[in-house]
């Protein structure tokens, strides 16, 4: 009986190690401006499937989730994208982050859930990431980046395009 506890305990040590050690690879390999080509990129493919969609059904999808964006962003290869970021989160909010993506959320770059708003009509959109500072404003890496559109008029803030919603 000793000796099974003793393999169980060492087993989850192991599996902590492993855990721990693909965190540090992550994280050393995650330069800042990466980062921010990740988000821009991911931004500018859901704006052309938002209006792909919008052209096809005459408003906006109340999920995120249906855009095939969202399938390849989960299907890319890689440590650095196991559970699209989760690694990237701070570790005191690694349960919340994991949390997000088994309720189905996308995470932007910096592990953290991305912001998608609709009104009403569904004809206005907003796609948000609060960036490295996880908080509103920011400057640099830090700085939000977000995505508005209204039918087919798309603008990205981040590119200093003033929002169309």
């Amino acid at each position: 009986m000793k000796s099974i506890l003793h393999l169980c305990a060492l087993a989850i040590g192991l599996v902590v190690l492993v855990l721990a050690g693909l965190r540090g690879l992550v994280l050393l390999g995650n330069s800042e401006e990466r980062n921010v080509a990740r988000a821009h990129s991911f931004l500018l493919l859901a704006s052309s499937e938002l209006d792909r969609w919008y052209e096809e059904a005459g408003s906006f999808p109340d999920d995120l989730n249906v855009l095939d964006c969202a399938g390849a962003q989960r299907a890319q290869v890689g440590v650095g994208e196991i559970f699209g970021g989760v690694l990237r989160a701070p570790l005191a909010e690694l349960p919340a982050t994991v949390g997000a993506v088994r309720r189905g959320a996308l995470l932007d770059p910096w592990g953290n859930p991305w912001q998608f708003e609709m009104d009403e009509e569904r004809i206005a959109v907003r796609l948000l990431s609060y960036g490295s500072d996880r908080a509103e404003g920011g400057d640099g890496p830090a700085r939000d980046l977000e995505l508005t559109k209204t039918g087919l008029r798309t603008a990205l803030t981040h590119l200093d395009e003033e929002p169309v919603w």
